[in-house]
């Protein structure tokens, strides 16, 4: 796999709420109440700092030596100096960008410029579309686009700043008053043969359940059609919900077409869940279209707090790239492992 990470944070609330459980479950987070969501870029929704000195950062993604990060940024205050996103080892800070209160952009490994930008001049409510390549080693090569054009790259510089040659998570950051907004982000690596360069400018959309599909296995909370239990933004927990212990137990569900799209470079099936006994489950993820059905491997489920579960599919459950006409033919749902 390529692709290792996306978000349009569609899924956190539709209106300028805080966030805070649902980013909780995806991200480390540096203190959730200083998060709102806001109007996104294309359409849809964006996640912002209120307070810019708190962060969020993924999980560990890779240990590929590549990583190319991707998303659409802007401020809503000010344009000052402060950090954008750096890449980290482990909870060592690595390569990342930082602006300047001209409105540059600088590259930088831990806390030292490697490079600045000249005349870019990036001014506030605007959104910019950024993508960072770097080759982590001693002798590594990083690459900076804004909007598709290519605004800083060096080679053989050293871009490593931890023990290992290759960064695993990714921090956005920011500094206090600047009010850092962020959508369509996406994190590819430089393994397998697709999605392993820059991607151009994306957006990720989000779709939710509205019909049931061929199974409906697992007891709802309520007695009406089971995608109704599953289909809030954001999740409302246990308010409604669908639940299950039995293996082999599946639900699927159909899902609002998308439409207006071009090349679909992958999806993520996101599930909020929690077990309710202290004996663990595994809950797998399962694709259904034209009779024919795949699942992951299945993740287990441990803890009694709700967790975001995800599933990324570079390809159809058929090994065929994704287009629209797949995408909406097919139903997404859960099993019990």
């Amino acid at each position: 796999m390529s692709l290792v990470w996306m978000d349009g944070f569609e899924g956190y609330g539709t209106g300028a709420t805080n966030p805070s459980m649902q980013l909780a479950r995806r991200y480390a987070v540096g203190d959730t109440q200083y998060f709102s969501i806001v109007a996104g870029r294309t359409g849809g929704y964006a996640v912002k700092s209120v307070n810019g000195s708190y962060y969020f950062q993924t999980p560990a993604l890779t240990t590929n030596g590549t990583m190319i990060v991707s998303f659409g940024y802007k401020t809503d205050y000010a344009i000052q100096s402060y950090n954008i996103c750096f890449l980290f080892d482990g909870d060592t800070q690595g390569m990342g960008l930082a602006l300047t209160a001209g409105g540059d952009i600088q590259v930088c490994r831990g806390g030292a410029v490697l490079a600045t930008t000249t005349g870019l001049a990036c001014v506030t409510n605007t959104w910019y579309f950024i993508e960072f390549k770097v080759v982590c080693g001693s002798a590594g090569s990083y690459e900076l686009r804004v909007n598709g054009n290519t605004v800083l790259s060096a080679t053989g510089v050293n871009t490593q700043a931890g023990s290992h040659a290759y960064h695993d998570r990714v921090r956005f950051m920011g500094g206090p008053y600047c009010n850092p907004c962020t959508d369509d982000f996406y994190v590819c690596d430089g393994a397998g043969s697709v999605n392993n360069d820059f991607l151009g400018n994306n957006t990720i959309v989000g779709v939710i359940p509205d019909a049931n599909g061929d199974a409906s296995q697992w007891t709802g909370s309520g007695s009406g059609d089971h995608y109704t239990e599953v289909n809030e933004n954001p999740p409302d927990d246990d308010t409604t919900y669908v639940e299950d212990a039995t293996s082999g137990d599946k639900e699927l569900w159909g899902y609002a077409a998308l439409s207006n799209l071009g090349v679909i470079r992958g999806i993520q099936i996101s599930t909020e869940a929690r077990v309710t006994d202290v004996q663990p489950l595994t809950l797998k993820t399962v694709a259904k279209s034209a009779g024919t059905e795949s699942a992951d491997a299945g993740q287990v489920v441990s803890t009694t707090p709700y967790g975001t579960y995800l599933r990324l599919m570079e390809t159809d459950h058929s090994g065929n790239p994704w287009t629209m006409a797949s995408v909406n033919g097919t139903q997404f749902g859960v099993e019990v492992g």
